[in-house]
Order: C-alpha cells, then structure tokens, then sequence
C-alpha cells in the first residue's frame, strides 16, 4: 500500500509539473489499463510542438479521459497530499484563546502515541489575564481535527506561571518533517477546572502527591539493617536506617523492554551517599554482590543501574549486572554536582541497545549494550546509607517513562488566535449569592437586583444547562456596568443568544424585556422584548441614532417551553439583522449602513432598556458575541443547549440531553414542600396555587392530655375516623407552659371516637395547649401532603394553559389504609366539569383511572389490585388532542393500559374544567409532587419523570479556594462558616478545590433552616481523604448504637449541641459509617450505625452516602452498597445546625476530621442505587465524566490504523488492537468505516474480526 501511494504522488507531481505532457500521455493508455506503477512513461522527450499536434487529432478522447481521472483520482489524492490544509475548527466556544504548535520531526519515521513537550509563557498569559491564575487550570491541548490530547504540566520544574513551563503531551500521530503535525493550544476560560493526567500521558507516572505509595505501581523494599519510605507533600521519600549498612527501594510493578526514556526528579538531604537508579530483572542486590561492608550501592540482578556515590568519586557512572555476577563498566566518570537540590535524571535505552545518562539535559555517560534488550526488565529507585552516615534520605518529586526516539520532536508556536466564543457569558450556575458571573476572561460579572428585585435560583432539573434563574415580571433583573472600556458596547457587529420560557398561558400585552445593553433614556444599543396582545411581536433591536428592529410574531413561540434565540447585526457587507429561533433562521431584515451606537450604561437581563418592562419566566445560558454568529454556528449552540451542554465541542452532533423537557409545557407543579399553612404552590411559575381545604385542623388540648397523649374530644372539626391523622404533625402553638413555642411532634397513633392524638414524649403535659394539625409531612421528595380520607382535598381550579385535550398528568402516590391492598373508593386525582371527566383513583383495592371522552363517554381502565399499601407509586396519565388518538396510563415509568377512545371520538376538555388534587372523595394516604403538562409527555420521558430526584438541598461543592465562607449551591442559601484554628482551610480536592480540616477544632458550621430539618427521608454524601479513626474501637460491623461517641462526622445533622441525628462519618477502625438515632442516649432503641467492612483512612478520596428512606438506611461506599439495615424508631424534627467535618459530642470526644471533604451534599429523600452514583460522578449519567465513567471507552473515531485509542479513565494501556482475521476482511483498514453513528465507527466482517482489548484490574 505504501509504494502504491508513492506513486500516486509521483503521478500528482508530474501532472502539476508538467500538465501537457501528462494530458497527451494518457494517449498511450486507456483508463482501465492506466499504470499506477508505471510513471516513467509520461517521460516522452519529445518536443512540445510535436505532441501539441499529436495530442489535437485525439483531443476528444483525451478530454473525456483526462476530465475522468481528475474527478476520479486527481482531486482526490492532490487534497490529501498537497492541498493547503483548512484552519482547524475551533474547539470548545468556552476556551477565547488558542496558539497553533507545529510539530517537527527529524527521526525519519512516523512517531505514534508519542510524548512531545513544549514550553509556554504561562506567566505572560496570566499577567494578561488570558489563563487561571497558578493552576493553569483552563489549558487544552488538541489535535488538528478537534480531539483532546492528553497533557500534563511538569510540577515545581518550574510548573504554572512561568516564563518556561513545560508541558507535556501525547500526540496520537507526529508526522516525519518540518512543521508535519499540527495541534493546538486553548486557554481562556475562567470556569474550567484542570484536566491534566500524567498517568494518561506517559507510559508510566508517578507524582507522589495521592499521600501514599502506590501498591499498583511499586513494590517497596528495605534493604539490609532498615529504614522508610513514606509518601509526604508531593514526595516520596526514601531513607535507608542512619549510619547502617541498608538501603530504601521502589520497585516498579510495570515492565519495559527497550526505546524507552525514564525520568526522574530527585535529591538527596545532603551532596552525599548513595543514589541509584536500575533498569533490569531479578532479586534486589547491594552493587558487589554482597562484598560491600561499609555502605550499599542497590541494583537489580540483571540489567542497567547508573550509580551515584559521591562528587568526587570516580565510580560514578552506568554498570551492566550481567545475570552471572559482578558488574561490568560501561562509562565511568568522576561528577561534580550538586545532588541536594532537585536535578532531573534521565536514563535513555533503545532499541539498538544505546544508553545514555543525563542529568538537566547535559550528557554525563553513553554506551551501548544489548545483552538484555528484550528482557521485561523493571525500574528500581535506589537510596544507600554506609555505616558512618547520617541517615540521608532521597526525596523524589515525579518519576515518568515516555517512548524514546532518536530525536525528540520540536515545537515552534504561531501567533494567538482569538476564537469565536463570547465576551460575555453568564452561565447562570451559581445556584446561589447574588452575583452571576462572567464566564470569560473579560469578567462582566452581573448583579442580581436586591431584595424583591432578585430573581430566583433554579434547580437543574427547571432549567437547559445547569441551573438557570427565574424572574417574576414585577422587578427582577440582573445589572452588569460598563466602565466605559467594556467589550459589552458593540458598533459593527453583534450577536445575542440566551435560552427563555415565559409563563402564562401566552404572553401579555406588555413589554417584557429580556436583554438590553440600555442607552437610557431613548433606546439600547442592542436588545431584546417581547409583547403579545394586538402588538404581538419578539424583536431584536439596534440603536444607530435611530430605532432598527426585526420583529417576528410573539404568537409564534409558545410559552411554558424552552425556547433558543440567537439575533445577529451586521454592517459587513449586507446590513443585515437576524432572528433565529430554536436554529432556525426566522426572518431577516434589511438595514440602511449605519454603526450602531456605544454607550456606557449598564446592560440589564430580565429587562427592558426603560426600565420599566420585566420578564416574567426564565432565563439561562446568555451570551454575548462580537460579530455575527453563522448558522452553522447557531445550530450547534440549539442542539448542544438540547444535550444539556453549555456549549458544543468540536462536534455537530453532541450525545446527552438537556433537563430542559421537564418544563417544557409544565403549567402547574405543586412540590407540596411547605411546611405549614393551606397555600400549595405552584412551582411552574403559573400560579395555578392550590388550597388545602377541610384541614390544618385547630384545637385547644383537655385537662385528659398527657405528655404521649393529647385530647380534645369535643372538637368537631376533627375527624371521628380512626387513623385519619396518623403520620401528621401535632404543632404546639404558642408556648404552653414549659412547651416551647412550635414544639413539633409526628402523630403515631389517633383514635377517632375520643378524638386524642398519640404522640412521642412532650417536654410537660398538653393540658390547655393550643395545637394545629399540619398536613404536610412525609413526602417522596422532602414534605409532602397527607390526607386522612375525610373530605380534605387541594382545590386548584381552572388552568388556563391548557387549551386542548393534550395534557400529561404525573403524581407520587402512597396509600395509607392498614391492610396490604389498596381500599376504599378514594379519588388521588381529578379533572370535573359538569362531572368527573379525568380520575385517579382507588375502588375495590385497586388503583384505576377513568377518562372522560368528547362525546360524553366515559373510558375506564382495568384494575390493578398488586399494589401494596406504604409504597410510593409514580402514577402518570399521558392525553393526546387527536381524534382516535389512544391515551396511556403507566405506573413507575412502565405502561400498564393503552386507552383507546370510541370510533371517531376524542378526549374531553372544556375550558371552565376544575382540577382537583383528590376531592370529596378523599384519598386517605401521601401525595407529592404533582406536574400538569399542556402536552403529552413521550414514553422516555415518562420513564425518566419516574426516575427523577431532585437536586440536594444543600450543596457545598468547596470551590472559593479563600475566605472564611462555604456556600451552598443549591439554591437554598444555606451557607457553611469556618470554624476552627486550622492555618488554612482550602486545599486541592477531588473536584476543584476542597474543605481542608486540621482533626482537631476545624469544622463548618451551617445554619439551621426549615428545608434542612430532614427526617426519616434523607440522603448525606462527600468525597473525603483522610487518616482519621474514630476516638474509639466500634467493635465487628454492624450496629453499634455508642458509635455517636465514636463517630469522626464527615457530614452530620445534629440533634443538640452535642448528638448526632444523621451523620456519615469515620468510624473507631478507619471504616465509613452512617449513623441514625433521635439524638438521646438510649441504646440500640433509638440508635443504629451502619460501617463499611473495609477502612478508608488510607488517605485517598472515597465517596460515602448514606441514605435512609422511612425506616430503610444503606451505606455506599465508592457507589457500592456496603451495609443496609431496618430501624424501628422515627427520626424526630430538629432545629440545630448541620456540621460538615465535626460530630456530635465533638466538645467532649472530638469527633473532628483531619483531612480533605470535597462535594457534600444533603437530599431529604432517599436516593436510589443509580443516583448515588451520579452523585459520585459529580452530577453526570452514569456512564459520564469524570467519576463513574468508562475506565474502557472505544470512539473508534481514529479512522486508520491498527490501534482504537482508549478515551476511558484506563488510558492507552487500554488500547484496543483492530484484529481482522481469514473471513471477510484481512486488513485492519479495512475495519474502518467512515459513516458512524457520530463521527467514524468499526466495521466489522460478522464472521472473525474483532477488537482485542487488554487484560485490566479493578
């Protein structure tokens, strides 16, 4: 294949070389006979003019042939071979910056997976203000075609900022010659967190800095009377016993054969001993085979060492240890260097047997030795001591192995390049404070209006990307200043793009503004507003001295759905604005050549450039551009916001989806978390609110009451329904002798003929004490509603969103009748008009649904009657508006009934219907979470609904790196406060940054608040790294009720100053706990811990959940449940702070951690085996980036080539081999297809080929 490529390229040179004589040539051939491998023949040696007239009697035939083999062959290969090769695509839109890194290489020969390094001014680019401050946290590498490289920044020589830091990578391909391979440099994005991998990048790695020695890459080995070697501050450390006859080794576990180049950054305490460094096989040896007396030179058996004794010692130099004995010189020399300052040593072998040793770059010895060239020889780091020594000990700051070559590639960098991402972009992910922060260099960080100004913080599952902000169109709005120098004014060119849902049925006939850089008090210098009524009109507007606008219906978008809208200006060529919704070009508009005008006010979302003309819905994802966007380029911002990403990467196809159907079309959502009162909110930004009618029942105690019991027999607002209030809550209120104000307590029991409640242990008796019923209690997610079956019910009314039959209903259901199947004749949900149209309900012990038909029909679907009481359901009804169009009921996201209406019938509605959550007929259970759609739902959506959970309702991710603040992202303000006398606070974590606690008074204290008060549903989770034990031994695993004496708290809720009510935590032998008691010291009754089989204070991140659902509780260690258990007491509602790295009894027992706590969270609801692993991998799918990922994970995007390069957490030691066998296909290119499902794909015969995969551990 190779020659006959070579000679399409000679054919190539020659027809551009010589055009005549190769159009006359094909004369002597036709196109089948054409001779690839004969070129020689287009040589003719005749003059010009003799083949001029020879070549015009056949002209005809020669211009067909010659058009064909242009088309067919001549294009084709010159593209390939000698066209100027397009400017790469850009990257990622959120990185600003890139530099083109032209790779030369000298070796003569293709180099593959090959390490190159190159040296960046990082210290430049930060002063600039173009790169992360330090961390060099925002710096990609890429190869020409869009793909990630591998990369890692060489630590401390002399690391991030600085002139010279050097950076490592792996090229998938470096091409022989000059300027052959071209990759290239992004930087500039503030947000991004650092992705670089030394493990991903070389053949072999170690940097030291996981706090212990690695047992899957060394061995450790003490020589002769003893020592150490311990792993501390990003070093190992290696000390032989003092003034002993000993040595202290590392052993690599890897093996190498030859063309390798093996680095290593090392020093020694002081400028003498013994510092070594084998490559070889065999036992460990002292240098003489046991003949030394005096101090110990180690080596392997057999193999390579290169030996360092002292500066003036001529023995220094490169040893071969023959198998048989001894040691033979290869280079000796006597060095005078300096080893108690870090120098880099580097030890090359290829595959001709060539040695070298370097030390900074200079060469010290060189030989050549083949005798164990094929040999899987190991690496052995070395430290010797001598009997009059004073314990000197080497420290090694990173070892790494990378491929040799005869000549290492060069680098040569082109000018920056300044890439088509925004200058202004608010991500809109803070989840909480008031500011929203610009996601570029520029930093055009907004504020959030204060106070009844502010807009709301919305969780990700309301939102496109992320999370995203509401605004309630009566003042919300975010300001962002101009200094008069901001990049926000643009006069040329311009593109505005956000995500946005209004609420409503449609949009009012008002202005709303959504986006205005204001130019006050006449118009903005761009904008966008919104108005429906009789105006009816989206318009994208420019201010040159005059009003210009483009306007599109406002009818033409729905409200209650996600919408993309991209507006473009530009005075370049055609003067021409833009609207393009949901990637698609709407219209566009003509404009007379005029600059638009600058001005140094502010530019406001949320809001109109009159300040005056609110939005009233939600807003994600806004971005600003300085020129006009393509449309290419807005269809990749639509579908990449659609998978749920911020931004597209380099490809027109991006895998995932965005959260964003979840309101799409959402009109009412009733979460039912209040925690008091008769409102049900509607969470849709609707304001279809709910009553809660016929409860919250009221009373004054009788002198009968006790401190379990309180009656109030005479009340006839209460039920004479036994069990009717079971699982409520008994308020006291106000305070009732030595009752505190609000003292709540769960109703265990209530007995409907004496009309008393039983509930656990008052601080006094009852007697006289005012109390309320509160129906909101015991949710599936948080608080729910219960209802006691007796005529209480939510009235929400007419919702006026929906217009058409089309609807979905979705509900969260348990029953509550005593028995083990459903009972009763009880409504959960309904739709009436001038009769019950739509209904879930429960008949003969079953749930059921019925559905009202346009012809006056009614459909009633089959009985289900396996349903068990005390168990939450998912009940979903999914109404198409067609005519003959059938419905769908499911039950957890599995269809039960495919409804069909009657021939030529459809499915009710009337737009005077009332919607009821249950109704006279009261459902005697829980309800939570209740969402109307103006649409039908799909069956994956359907099944994703009922796999939903929402996001924590506290979230400290750890990132500020400074400050005495940890704040919580999830929206609810509960923000964490240090603690402690810890030096500092912040450290490297497991994500970004992490909480970094002395063990000994270091803690973050959170605030008591009502959406923290989380009882028998609740899950705890972090990332921690630690040495810590608990403060005394917990005995075998299982439940150990003094273990909250015991408990080191990684994350705990308290129930007093001093108990634990929930805590994950370190348990007395170093193992995960999760502990659950009601805060008193009562033995097993009230207390159970739960502890991992295996310690984890082995000071490497862990991820430990725990989670309790009713009187259920798991464990999860690293996603894997590792102890479950069934308690018998209920959680009691408790008004103290959350602590993240103390415990309870920590003023007596110290329960304090010493270590790093990164990503913690608090859910109140259980959360399934699926989503605990998405909260160990940061949020993402299973299946996602960067934790739960694939460790093997095959693009097969290559294209060529007998390798399919591992993009998992394994690396290239994953690589897959193409392995075509005798059937349909024996070449590996032929197991290459370039029409995949994203990108290029495998192709594979059906018969024998396959893809060879690496034996792996886990």
């Amino acid at each position: 294949m190779k020659t006959k490529l070579k000679e399409i390229k000679i054919i190539v040179k020659y027809l551009f070389r010589h055009p005549v004589r190769f159009f006359c040539a094909l004369g002597e051939t036709t196109i089948p006979r054409l001779s690839l491998g004969a070129p020689p023949r287009l040589s003719l040696g005749i003059g010009i003019g003799k083949i001029l007239r020879w070549c015009w009697a056949t002209l005809p035939r020669r211009v067909v042939s010659t058009l064909v083999i242009v088309a067919l062959v001549i294009a084709p290969v010159y593209t390939i071979f000698f066209a100027e090769k397009a400017q790469a695509a850009w990257w990622n839109d959120s990185w600003m910056y890139r530099q083109k890194i032209q790779l030369t290489n000298s070796t003569g020969a293709d180099l593959t997976d090959f390490q190159v390094s190159t040296v960046v001014d990082t210290a430049a680019l930060i002063t600039a203000g173009k790169m992360i401050t330090s961390t060099c946290a925002d710096m990609r590498f890429t190869d020409s075609k869009g793909q990630p490289l591998d990369y890692w920044i060489e630590e401390n020589n002399p690391g991030c900022n600085s002139a010279t830091t050097k950076v490592w990578l792996k090229a998938p391909k470096v091409y022989s010659g000059t300027n052959a391979t071209s990759i290239y440099m992004y930087y500039g994005n503030p947000s991004a967190i650092a992705t670089q991998s030394g493990d991903k990048t070389f053949e072999f790695f170690d940097d030291f800095n996981d706090g212990t020695i690695s047992d899957k890459k060394w061995t450790q080995h003490i020589q002769g009377v003893g020592g150490t070697i311990v792993e501390s501050g990003g070093e190992a450390v290696l000390a032989p016993t003092n003034a002993t006859i000993s040595s202290a080794n590392l052993k690599s576990t890897q093996t190498f054969t030859n063309n390798v180049v093996i680095e290593v950054r090392r020093k020694q305490a002081t400028d003498n001993y013994y510092m070594d460094l084998s490559l070889g096989v065999g036992s460990i040896e002292d240098f003489d085979g046991g003949a030394q007396t005096q101090w110990w030179h180690t080596t392997l058996a057999s193999g390579y060492v290169y030996a360092y004794q002292q500066a003036t010692n001529s023995g220094n130099g490169l040893y071969r240890m023959p198998s048989s004995g001894g040691k033979v010189a290869i280079s000796t020399n006597t060095l005078a260097l300096n080893t108690s300052t870090y120098k880099v040593h580097r030890f090359e072998y290829n595959s001709s047997g060539g040695l070298r040793w370097l030390i900074d770059g200079t060469q010290y010895f060189t030989g050549t030795d083949s005798n164990f060239l094929s040999d899987n020889k190991k690496i052995l780091v070395s430290q010797g001591e001598i009997t009059g020594g004073n314990g000197d000990a080497q420290s090694v700051d990173y070892i790494y192995v990378r491929k040799y070559a005869s000549a290492d590639p060069t680098t040569s960098a082109s000018a920056e390049e300044v890439g088509p991402g925004p200058i202004a972009y608010w991500k809109f992910d803070e989840g909480q404070g008031g500011t929203a922060y610009d996601s570029t260099v520029n930093h055009n960080n907004g504020n959030l209006g204060v106070g009844s100004s502010a807009p709301t913080w919305q969780p990700e599952s309301n939102c496109v990307s992320g999370k995203c902000l509401s605004f309630d169109g009566n003042g919300d709005f975010i300001s962002v200043s101009d200094s008069g120098t901001s990049v926000l004014d643009q006069t040329s060119q311009v593109s505005v793009s956000f995500w946005f849902k209004g609420n409503g049925a449609s949009w009012p006939d008002s202005w709303q503004g959504l986006i205005a850089k204001r130019n006050s008090p006449d118009y903005g210098n761009y904008g966008v507003n919104i108005r429906g009524g009789a105006t009816n009109v989206l318009q994208y507007y420019f201010y040159d001295g005059s009003w210009q606008a483009v306007d599109i219906p406002a009818s033409n978008i729905s409200t209650n759905t996600w919408h993309h809208f991209t507006g473009t200006f530009s005075d370049t060529g055609d003067i021409e604005g833009k609207i393009y919704i949901d990637g698609k070009l709407i219209k566009t508009e003509s404009f007379a050549a005029k600059n638009l005008i600058a001005n140094n006010d502010s530019l406001f979302i949320g809001e109109s450039y009159t300040n005056s003309e609110f939005f009233n819905g939600s807003i994600d994802e806004p971005k600003i551009y300085p020129y006009a966007r393509t449309a290419s380029q807005i269809a990749q911002d639509y579908n990449a916001g659609k998978a749920g990403n911020a931004s597209p990467e380099g490809a027109n196809v991006t895998v995932g989806e965005s959260p964003k159907w979840m309101t799409d079309g959402l009109v009412g959502h009733w979460k039912m978390d209040e925690s008091s009162g008769t409102v049900v909110a509607d969470a849709s930004g609707n304001g279809n609110t709910g009553t809660l009618t016929n409860a919250q029942e009221t009373g004054t105690a009788e002198a009968a009451s006790t401190t379990t019991a309180v009656y109030d027999a005479d009340n006839a607002a209460l039920s004479t329904t036994n069990d009717a209030y079971n699982n409520m809550i008994l308020r006291i209120s106000p305070v009732c002798g030595s009752i505190p104000d609000g003292t709540e307590r769960t109703i265990t029991d209530y007995d409907g003929a004496g009309k008393f409640f039983t509930v656990a242990a008052l601080p006094a008796e009852a007697d006289s004490c005012a109390f309320e019923v509160r129906h909101q209690t015991g949710g599936k997610f948080g608080n729910g509603l219960k209802l006691g079956g007796d005529n209480d019910y939510v009235n929400v009314g007419q919702i006026s969103q929906i217009t058409s039959p089309a609807m979905t209903i979705s509900l969260w259901a348990k029953g509550t009748y005593g028995g083990d199947w459903w009972g009763g004749n009880d409504t959960i949900f309904s739709i009436t008009q001038t009769w019950t149209r739509t209904m879930i309900y429960s008949t003969g012990g079953s749930p059921r649904v019925r559905l009202g038909m346009s012809n006056n029909n009614s459909y009633g679907s089959s009985n289900f009657s396996n349903y068990k009481d005390n168990v939450w359901y998912n009940y979903v009804i999914v109404v198409p508006a067609g005519t003959d169009q059938p419905a769908y009921w499911y039950i957890n996201g599995n269809l039960q009934e495919k409804m069909q209406p009657d021939s030529g019938a459809g499915w009710f509605y009337d737009s005077t219907q009332q919607f009821q959550i249950s109704n006279g007929n009261s459902f005697n259970g829980n309800l939570d979470d209740v969402r109307i759609y103006n649409r039908a739902l799909s069956p994956d959506e359907v099944k994703q609904l009922s796999e939903y959970g929402p996001g924590p309702v506290g979230w400290w991710k750890m990132d500020e790196a400074s400050g005495g603040t940890a704040y919580d992202t999830s929206g609810n303000g509960n923000n964490g406060t240090w603690n402690g006398t810890g030096g500092t606070h912040w450290a490297n974590g497991k994500y970004g940054n992490a909480a970094n606690l002395n063990g000994a008074d270091d803690f973050l204290n959170v605030s008591d608040s009502q959406i923290l008060r989380v009882t028998n549903n609740v899950s705890l989770s972090a990332w921690v790294k630690t040495t810590t034990s608990g403060t005394c031994a917990s005995g075998s695993v299982g439940a150990k009720w003094y273990d909250t004496r015991c408990l080191k708290g990684i994350v705990s809720r308290q129930a007093s100053p001093q108990e634990n009510l929930q805590t994950i935590g370190i348990s007395g032998n170093g193992q995960a706990a999760f502990e659950i008691s009601t805060g008193y010291y009562c033995g097993d009754s009230c207390m159970y811990t739960l502890r991992s089989a295996s310690a984890i204070n082995d000071n490497k991140f862990h991820h430990i959940e725990g989670t309790l659902t009713g009187n259920s509780m798991k464990l999860f260690v690293d996603g894997v449940v590792v102890g479950e258990a069934t308690i018998g007491f209920g959680i009691p509602t408790c008004n103290y702070p959350t602590r993240i790295g103390a415990g309870g009894f920590y003023t007596v027992y110290y329960g304090f951690v010493a270590g790093l706590i990164d990503d913690a969270k608090i859910y109140n609801y259980a959360r399934t085996s699926k989503q605990v692993v998405e909260d160990m991998n940061a949020g993402h799918p299973i299946g996602g980036s960067p934790v739960g990922s694939p460790m093997i994970y095959y693009k097969f995007d290559v294209g060529v080539g007998g390798t399919a390069p591992n993009s998992g957490n394994g690396g290239s030691a994953q690589n897959g081999t193409m392995t075509p066998q005798g059937g349909g296909q024996t070449q590996t290119y032929q197991m290459w297809d370039n029409g995949g499902k994203w990108s290029r794909a495998a192709d594979l015969d059906g018969t024998d080929d396959y893809v060879s995969i690496p034996d792996f551990s886990y």
